[in-house]
């Protein structure tokens, strides 16, 4: 948990393994630099809020959140700093409370927007090696739902 002021500063490649649940609160937040890289592996809840991740290498695949365990398990995300990454957790359900700027990719089992944010998908992701991943992140399916619908 990084809660209050905390900022987890990530100056290289990075892995991050937590058993249970991974929360950023308050105004804390990981800040990974231009020469750094995180990746993490969930097993609980992750809860991204404060001041959230900024990526400064602006790559997607520089920051790799993964949670494939526990199909009960909550993410979420209500920050409004801008999100350049990889989200991965085919079995949990993802929640964005904010109208935030995403970069990258996201794979789950199903994402709930109570906000508007806009995302971009980066296309370099279809060609990256991701360790851990046996195929790269390309568009399989798309639904867009209006009003539940």
């Amino acid at each position: 948990t990084l809660s209050g002021t905390q900022v987890l500063t990530v100056d290289g490649p990075v892995v991050i393994v937590v058993s249970g649940d991974f929360l950023i609160t308050n105004t804390a937040k990981i800040h990974i630099t231009t020469t750094g890289s995180l990746r993490v592996h969930v097993g609980g809840d992750l809860t991204i809020n404060g001041n959230g991740i900024a990526n400064d290498t602006k790559r997607p695949k520089n920051l790799v959140v993964i949670s494939t365990t526990n199909p009960y398990d909550t993410f979420g995300m209500d920050t409004n700093t801008a999100f350049y990454g990889v989200i991965y957790t085919p079995v949990s359900s993802l929640t964005i409370n904010k109208s935030q700027t995403i970069y990258g990719a996201i794979v789950a089992k199903a994402v709930t927007f109570n906000a508007s944010p806009v995302i971009h998908y980066d296309l370099s992701l279809r060609s990256t090696f991701i360790e851990g991943f046996d195929t790269p992140f390309a568009v399989s399916d798309w639904r867009e739902t209006v009003n539940g619908i």
